[in-house]
């Protein structure tokens, strides 16, 4: 940037588009009678600044830039030329504007590493729009970086970016000084991307390579006209319900092939993998950024499984800082990089990086190597970027020789669905709980509302935990919530009814004239009642428990998993729950989806070994329930500031004694706090540089 000049804002741009395109212009364009479709499409679009961005890229070929190394598919070139055409007849219309033009592409000039274009059209599009979508460009610190996830001494001279957007990740390259000319195809389906693609690269380098820019559908316009040494993309994550069931048909059809990795639920970023296969030669690199999903969810089961049949030299990068590589994305992303070929020989690396503002540069700042084995037998290879709890977990779980949930002979099961909680919880919104020493509490329910109070039958009103922030600081904490569970016949006092049935129009709509019993029939069916209860996801930055265990079976909504056996057993089990050495495993595998925020699913629960043998729980059932018993009832504080804490260490010591004499297991407490406590850090840093 030149000195003394201040970034261009969102703001500095819509002044300059609104100063180029006044309605008189705007309908003078509209009055053209052969104006194609594409470009009556621009000019009746939402923002004027798709025409700006396109009158840019006039403006830079008029003032002499290069064309000789740029090459458009024909529907491009079109509108290019139609553009201009019209440009040259109606000359004296944009005369005047020309000077504000070239003045904003001097102060492109002096920006254009900080991708302006790019970044305002970002921010223009609705949050939804942008989702559904998948329009979250590559974060500009990982775009400038982005050679240095890959070994710099390969010789690419055919390099593609299938999903171009902006054209930021390959502004690095192309150009790169001291490179032959090479062949460079950049791939995007938005107009108005793809032609700041082709600004930005001209300003950045002057197009020194052999450029071919597509604009179209990549999975519909491509056919292997060239096959890269070197792939760098970030391809869409668009997830399966937002694409179209054609869609997706057609997709599976394009890649049959590779139909042996198929799974339910693929979104767009795996056919992308499959699509950037095609286009690899023997040997080539591929860099994709992917959602950290990828790495161990259902769904990715499939792809986890192609990179070990079709990559070598497999690298993995998370940011200990920022969840995310790409602009404005909420998801958790990781870095792959791989060349293909066969996987069977040879190691993995899961590196964890960081930006360094100061020198600017990316830093390494842990690396760990896992064997192919190693990733075959695993179905979360986000675990691996922590090696030190991996190994520690792995020593833990063979050692004390923990059992699965069959092992253990409990069942686990989800809570009730529920379609218009404000209807079916008490307390509501508008319903309070009434309480009355003249009222007999253990046949009936009493509930206010403005001065009218209602009765409701306890056998149809089931205690129930409601939300996990409820009851965050107890492990049994105090419920204050009832479910309803009517049968059809029920009726309802009429103030009730009339007073809360819109809030019940979701179960309305599913369920019809059923509505009204659907919680009961859920309760019939699933018999969702238990003393040990899970938060299905749970943020460790603010919670100091996500286990719950009560004396008495409580039912729960959809927010907890239900652990279900026998109460005396649930008790010890619910203490070797709250324990280190279980929050230590728990970390090892939860599915991080951001930060602290993370679970286990059901299938988690089940398939890992997590759990102390019933036989050693009740062989210490004194010691341990005597410990618990105080604990459960503590006000505990976030997990940030119970490792080291006094009361969790008398929890962890009673267990330590168990483990010791048990299994003569050597584990040192002040050890196992810190290696928490360090994660627990790293994860409050990444929730910090979401805010």
């Amino acid at each position: 940037m030149r000195k003394n000049e201040l970034p261009i804002s969102s703001l500095e741009i819509d002044y300059y588009v609104n100063e180029v395109f006044d309605e008189f212009i705007i309908n003078k364009l509209l009055e053209e009678p052969n104006l194609s479709p594409g470009l009556h499409s621009l000019i009746l679009g939402e923002d004027k600044f798709n025409l700006f961005v396109l009158l840019l890229f006039l403006e830079l070929i008029e003032k002499g830039a290069s064309q000789e190394n740029i090459n458009f598919n024909h529907n491009l070139g079109e509108i290019f030329a139609e553009l201009h055409q019209f440009k040259k007849s109606n000359n004296h219309l944009f005369e005047e504007k020309t000077p504000v033009i070239r003045t904003f592409i001097d102060r492109l000039e002096s920006d254009i590493y900080d991708d302006p274009l790019g970044t305002h059209l970002q921010d223009q599009l609705k949050k939804g729009v942008r989702k559904n979508r998948a329009v979250n460009f590559t974060n500009l610190w990982v775009s400038r970086n982005i050679l240095s996830f890959i070994d710099k001494g390969d010789n690419f001279q055919d390099i593609i970016d299938p999903f171009a957007g902006d054209g930021r990740l390959l502004s690095q390259i192309v150009g790169e000084k001291g490179q032959k000319k090479r062949k460079v195809f950049l791939f995007e389906i938005d107009l108005t991307s793809i032609v700041i693609a082709i600004i930005n690269l001209i300003l950045y380098n002057q197009l020194q390579e052999n450029i071919n820019f597509k604009w179209g559908d990549t999975f519909r316009i491509i056919n292997n006209e060239a096959l890269a040494d070197l792939i760098i993309t970030n391809p869409p994550f668009t997830r399966n319900e937002n694409l179209s069931k054609d869609e997706t048909r057609w997709l599976r059809g394009r890649f049959k092939e590779y139909n042996n990795y198929f799974g339910p639920h693929m979104g767009l970023h795996i056919f992308s993998m499959f699509l950037i296969h095609e286009l690899l030669k023997e040997g080539g690199i591929c860099l994709a950024i992917l959602p950290a999903s990828t790495l161990y969810s259902d769904y990715g089961r499939g792809l986890r499984k192609f990179f070990i049949d079709n990559f070598t030299d497999m690298k993995f990068f998370q940011s200990s800082e920022n969840i995310s590589f790409s602009d404005g994305s909420d998801l958790k992303e990781i870095i792959f990089v791989g060349k293909k070929g066969n996987s069977n020989l040879g190691n993995t690396y899961f590196n964890t990086i960081n930006w360094n503002p100061t020198l600017k540069r990316i830093q390494e700042e842990s690396s760990s190597l896992v064997s192919i084995n190693e990733l075959k037998t695993s179905w979360n290879w986000m675990k691996f970027f922590e090696i030190e709890i991996v190994e520690l977990v792995n020593n833990l779980t063979s050692n004390l020789k923990l059992e699965t949930m069959d092992g253990i002979k409990f069942t686990i099961k989800r809570g009730i669905e529920m379609y218009g909680p404000e209807f079916f919880f008490i307390p509501n919104r508008n319903w309070s709980i009434l309480t009355s020493e003249n009222k007999d509490s253990t046949n009936n329910l009493t509930i206010e509302h403005d001065g009218v109070t209602v009765e409701i039958e306890l056998k149809h009103a089931k205690l129930c935990l409601r939300k996990t922030q409820y009851y965050k600081k107890k492990i049994s904490a105090k419920v204050e919530h009832f479910v309803l569970s009517f049968p059809s016949s029920y009726k309802v006092p009429r103030s009730y009814l009339t007073s809360q049935r819109k809030y019940a129009t979701s179960a309305q709509k599913k369920f019809g004239s059923d509505w009204f019993s659907h919680i009961q029939s859920q309760i019939r069916r699933k018999e969702p009642f238990s003393h040990i209860f899970v938060s299905d996801k749970s943020p460790l930055s603010t919670a100091g428990t996500f286990i719950h265990y009560f004396e008495n079976k409580l039912t729960a909504s959809k927010n907890f998993y239900l652990i279900e056996g026998s109460q005396r057993v649930s008790k010890l089990l619910a203490a070797w729950m709250s324990t280190s050495f279980f929050f230590l495993i728990y970390l090892n595998f939860r599915r991080e989806i951001g930060g602290t925020y993370g679970r286990l699913q059901i299938s988690d629960y089940k398939r890992e070994k997590l759990f102390l043998s019933e036989k050693i729980l009740l062989n210490y059932e004194l010691e341990i329930c005597k410990i618990f018993d105080h604990y459960r009832k503590l006000d505990l504080p976030p997990y940030k500031e119970q490792f080291g804490w006094d009361e969790r260490r008398k929890l962890d010591e009673v267990f330590l004694r168990i483990i010791r004499t048990e299994f003569n297991y050597q584990i040192d407490l002040e050890s196992l706090y810190s290696l928490i406590n360090k994660r627990l850090n790293e994860l409050l840093i990444s929730d910090n540089s979401r805010k």
